[in-house]
């Protein structure tokens, strides 16, 4: 009986001992790999996010970010800014917020997180209590004007931003050709009454026409010049007594963003994208501007060889 009382004191002790060791590393491989829901590395979207990205596309500054509930965000655009599209008809398609939604492909459900990293902001899914893995996708039940419909992945990736209340302005040497928000094709931006209309006043008051049919390239001379209008920047091809004008009434600090050639389009992350659009008017024969479009290019970089 003794023996047996022995043996059986003896397996406790054992047990005890595997017990302990296990929690101890349990312990340790919690600390080696952190949680999602760990507070330093990730905490829940904040009221007003700056340098933001979600789904890898940035968001305009000052945006409004609200969780309506674990798995899904609303992001409500600073006034003037609007995302716009054209669906499949050609339709022209915009709206001044955008969703972002967290599904799970099997039981449960996925959070959404804000990772913040080095001052930049993006959003992400946590597992929660996902019993696979969690993706994360921009929300298609965003409304749209004038379709009465809803936006399609297709819309959401040749789409882009554009700023109703900056109007127009030139570059200084020292600002970057490239765009702060992804930005629509020329044709999309143009569908805009608002940027058409802006577009095609700025350009015939530069040449001092009242029509694209007075503009003779043969007999003017021009400059390359870095312009940004309705928040999109471009390279445009403005008269030289315009540039000079401009210039004296020091309408900007510094001097101008002149280049001396044709700008490339380069992608540093994403995808594919970034094309350079060469845009004229009068059916091709007034040449007027280059802008780069990113597509689904995730930064889409303009660059000017021989800057002055």
């Amino acid at each position: 009986m003794k023996t047996v009382t022995k043996m059986f004191a003896v397996a406790i002790a054992l047990i005890s001992t595997f017990a302990i060791l296990e929690s101890c590393q349990k312990q340790e491989n919690e600390a080696a790999s952190p949680t999602p829901a760990s507070e330093s590395f990730f905490k829940k979207p904040s009221e007003i996010t700056n340098n933001a990205y979600l789904g890898g596309m940035r968001l305009p500054d000052n945006s409004k970010v609200t969780s309506t509930d674990k798995s899904q965000l609303q992001v409500e655009f600073p006034e003037g800014i609007v995302f716009i599209s054209n669906d499949d008809k050609g339709n022209i398609a915009q709206t001044s917020m955008m969703g972002y939604s967290c599904t799970c492909s099997g039981r449960g459900g996925c959070d959404v997180y804000e990772v913040k990293v080095d001052g930049k902001l993006t959003y992400g899914c946590a597992e929660g209590s996902c019993s696979a893995t969690c993706s994360g996708t921009k929300t298609k039940e965003a409304r749209y004007s004038n379709v009465g419909s809803i936006f399609t992945d297709d819309m959401f990736l040749k789409g882009g931003f554009v700023n109703l209340k900056s109007r127009f302005r030139v570059l200084s040497n020292s600002e970057s050709l490239s765009d702060d928000l992804k930005t629509p094709n020329f044709q999309t931006l143009m569908s805009l009454d608002a940027f058409r209309n802006g577009f095609d006043d700025f350009v015939l008051k530069a040449y001092g026409v009242s029509s694209f049919s007075e503009i003779n390239p043969d007999k003017i001379t021009t400059l390359k010049v870095g312009v940004e209008i309705f928040g999109v920047k471009m390279i445009m091809q403005l008269p030289k007594d315009y540039v000079d004008n401009y210039t004296k009434n020091a309408r900007t600090s510094g001097t101008l963003k002149i280049a001396n050639a044709e700008p490339t389009c380069n992608c540093n992350s994403g995808t594919s994208g970034c094309i350079k659009e060469e845009i004229t008017r009068l059916g091709g024969t007034v040449h007027v501007a280059w802008k780069c479009t990113g597509g689904s290019c995730t930064s889409c970089e303009m660059k000017t060889n021989h800057q002055q």
